[in-house]
């Protein structure tokens, strides 16, 4: 128990070596434990190292194997990150469609998919997957902005610009996205409210240039 809370607290702290490290020596005691196993995968995974969170996550879920349940979507959803980050795609859209199906209401699988369908290419299906966890969560900007960078690139900016809209409704700080609605602006021939994106977006960040059109 003590260890733990000095695992927690090495987390909380963005201390993630030293976590693995003390997550090493639960699990060397308690090898039939899922949540070590788990948790070390996280934090390999926020360094990084993803072929070492892959081996994680699979012996969390192996370890569940005979009764896999709704808490155990997390596990296949991370790997699938992980899965993607390596390029191992098929196995990413295998994780994502088993975490959906252990947890059909989250919506962390379906903003997941969704931007794998975009980095694949196909803005269509990420659009679907994109709309589903709104759907479910419609609080998170991260999934509004995603959804209108597909929509810009299939060339459909109103609606691009609605969603941009709502993201930066969401999270009024987020430069990236006042860029992105500068591209819009730029698409719909609006000047002045490009313009007025770009100076916002240089003054949330200096280092903010006009980008390429």
């Amino acid at each position: 128990m003590q260890l733990y809370l000095q695992i927690d607290a090495l987390i909380a702290e963005n201390e993630l070596e030293a976590a693995i490290v003390l997550l090493g020596e639960v699990i060397d005691l308690q090898r039939w434990r899922t949540v070590p196993h788990y948790d070390r995968g996280l934090c390999r995974q926020k360094l990084g190292q993803f072929e070492s969170a892959i081996v994680d996550y699979t012996h969390a879920i192996w370890m569940h194997r005979n009764g896999l349940g709704e808490e155990d979507a997390d596990a296949f959803n991370n790997r699938g990150v992980a899965f993607q980050e390596t390029k191992q795609f098929e196995r990413a859209f295998s994780d994502y469609a088993e975490a959906i199906r252990l947890a059909p209401r989250d919506p962390k699988a379906f903003f997941n998919r969704g931007n794998l369908w975009s980095e694949m290419g196909n803005e269509e299906k990420a659009l679907v997957d994109y709309s589903k966890s709104i759907e479910l969560d419609a609080a998170d900007p991260h999934v509004f902005y995603n959804r209108a960078t597909s929509l810009f690139h299939l060339r459909r900016f109103e609606e691009s610009l609605h969603d941009m809209n709502q993201s930066i409704q969401l999270d009024p700080n987020d430069v990236d996205a006042f860029v992105w609605r500068w591209r819009i602006y730029k698409k719909l021939g609006d000047k002045e409210r490009a313009e007025a994106d770009l100076r916002e977006a240089k003054r949330l960040d200096n280092w903010v240039e006009e980008p390429a059109k």
